[in-house]
C-alpha cells in the first residue's frame, strides 16, 4: 500500500489479491476529518502504459468499496476497507525512506 498526504487530502494505491487470487489494484482519494482519512476506492482498468497509439477509449473506472485511515501518530495507523461486501481492517505502519523523515501535519 502506499499512501499520500497534501493538506486534507490522501491518496492510496492498494495492491492486494481478490476472491479468486488473481492480482489487483485499487485506488482512491480521501479527506481528512480530524485524524481520519476516508474515501471511495476505484478498479481502473485499461490498456498498458506504453501502449501506441493510447487508446482512452479503452480506460474505465468504477467505484468498487470504500478505504478509511485512522492514524495515531505520524508513523503508525490503520486501514480500513469494504470491497463490495468484503470489509478488512489492518494496522499499517510507516516505511521510512529517508532521515529526517518527512512530516505529515
Amino acid at each position: 500500500m502506499f499512501v499520500t498526504q497534501q493538506g486534507d487530502n490522501g491518496f492510496v494505491a492498494w495492491f492486494t489479491y481478490d476472491a479468486d487470487g488473481r492480482a489487483v489494484w485499487f485506488a482512491g482519494n480521501t479527506v481528512r476529518n480530524g485524524s481520519v482519512f476516508s474515501g471511495t476506492l476505484y478498479a481502473t482498468t485499461g490498456p498498458p502504459f506504453d501502449a501506441l497509439p493510447w487508446d482512452s477509449s479503452r480506460v474505465s473506472v468504477r467505484p468498487i468499496g470504500t478505504a478509511t485511515l485512522a492514524f495515531t501518530d505520524a508513523n503508525n495507523g490503520s486501514f480500513a476497507y469494504d470491497v463490495s461486501g468484503t470489509r478488512g481492517f489492518k494496522a499499517i505502519t510507516r516505511m521510512v525512506f529517508s532521515v529526517p523523515a518527512t512530516v505529515c501535519r
